[in-house]
């Protein structure tokens, strides 16, 4: 019975769409981010994003979040959800900074594999080691693969 119900879990794992891009924008100067995207609970999603920051140094981000299918029309998704954030900066008045963020975009969807996506997460990040709250937004723009 155990091995039936372990079968059909990774059946309905695999069954969930994926999806593998990049974006770019603007967290503490320029940000480059690979995501990865994985299908749950119908059209909802996992966003798990990792960021080369550049600006006044180097830095890097990872942020996942669990994103809200919120509407259609016609080839666009629009999409909304919270998460957590950890950002490491190198550059001057280096820090690191774990945080909350949210998540609202709208996705184009190029037929059954591409997609265009335009987003915008704004996050408070708490500065450890010096008592102050940063509050961090950035606009991005993704190509996205879907299998």
């Amino acid at each position: 019975m155990l091995v039936i119900a372990l079968a059909a879990a990774c059946l309905v794992a695999n069954a969930q769409s994926k999806t593998l891009g990049g974006r770019i924008n603007g967290l503490l100067g320029f940000g480059v981010e690979v995501e990865y995207e994985h299908y749950v609970a119908n059209e909802n999603f996992l966003n798990f994003g990792a960021d080369l920051l550049f600006g006044n140094g180097f830095g890097m981000a990872v942020t996942g979040i669990y994103d809200f299918t919120i509407g259609h029309a016609g080839a666009f998704d629009f999409y909304a959800g919270p998460g957590v954030s950890v950002i490491f900066f190198a550059g001057e008045g280096g820090f690191f900074a774990p945080g909350i963020v949210g998540n609202i975009g709208a996705q184009w969807n190029l037929g059954e594999h591409f997609a265009l996506s335009l987003d915008y997460r704004p996050g408070i990040h708490y500065q450890i080691g010096s008592q102050w709250l940063h509050s961090a937004y950035n606009v991005g723009l993704g190509i996205k693969y879907r299998w």
